[in-house]
């Protein structure tokens, strides 16, 4: 809430009745957002009520908000505006229900694909050993891939590669501040591993060792099944 460019401030409180209970504001802040189920490219600018939580909501919209003419429906249950339809939810829903839309095969391949990157273990490969399971491949084509993947065998070492071109510099937009995000706790009995895997980062030229940054990004971990951890950086 502290980087919310809060537009009014008031003493009086604003009391709000919602599926999830009750919840004051006294604040308001100008801001974008889209309706992704009727209109994913249309951004709307409003002004916001602000509350110190909204569960796990980000936004809550009333009945202020039909200047936009979208239409409610209640004859047969469909919020509709300019030619996109989104049917209501069911009103003995819970507000978990009621508050979630299911995303599309697109979002889920790519967040498989993000958590298939993410648990990659970087170790050397053994390429004898990849080339002999290609099981629909014949000796003689084992031993050909063999002899190429052989000649690249350094894309291979489990490591990352290094940036061989232009150095590339990222400019600021001219009066921006720094920003200095609050760490995240990390449980005791993990505090070892994103440690080793900072040292990893360093040592591959990833990452350089700076410890007076004005830049600092909150890390967390998620534990794996086989023991390990993979950690976040929230930029």
């Amino acid at each position: 809430m502290k980087r919310l460019r809060l537009e009014k401030s008031s003493n009086s409180s604003t009391v709000w009745t919602a599926p999830g209970g009750e919840m004051c504001t006294n604040q308001k802040v100008k801001a974008q957002f889209t309706i992704p189920e009727l209109h994913e490219d249309r951004l709307t600018e409003w002004n916001l009520h602000v509350a110190k939580a909204l569960g796990k909501c980000d936004m809550t919209i009333g009945r202020d908000i039909c200047f936009l003419k979208i239409d409610l429906r209640f004859t047969d249950n469909v919020a509709e505006w300019d030619g996109s339809e989104f049917p209501f939810k069911d009103g003995k829903a819970t507000p978990k229900e009621a508050c979630h839309t299911a995303e599309g095969d697109v979002m889920d391949e790519a967040v498989s694909r993000v958590k298939r990157i993410l648990n990659v273990k970087h170790k050397k490969a053994d390429l004898k050993t990849v080339c002999q399971s290609q099981t629909e491949s014949t000796v003689e084509q084992k031993g050909q891939l063999e002899v190429l993947l052989c000649k690249c065998e350094p894309l291979f070492d489990g490591q990352l590669g290094r940036w061989q071109d232009q150095e590339v510099k990222l400019e600021l937009k001219e009066g921006a501040k720094p920003c200095h995000s609050r760490a995240h706790n990390i449980p005791r009995c993990h505090t070892q591993a994103p440690k080793a895997e900072v040292e990893r980062l360093v040592k591959t030229g990833a990452l350089k060792k700076f410890n007076c940054s004005e830049w600092p990004a909150p890390t967390f971990i998620i534990p794996e099944k086989d023991g390990s951890v993979r950690f976040i950086s929230d930029f």
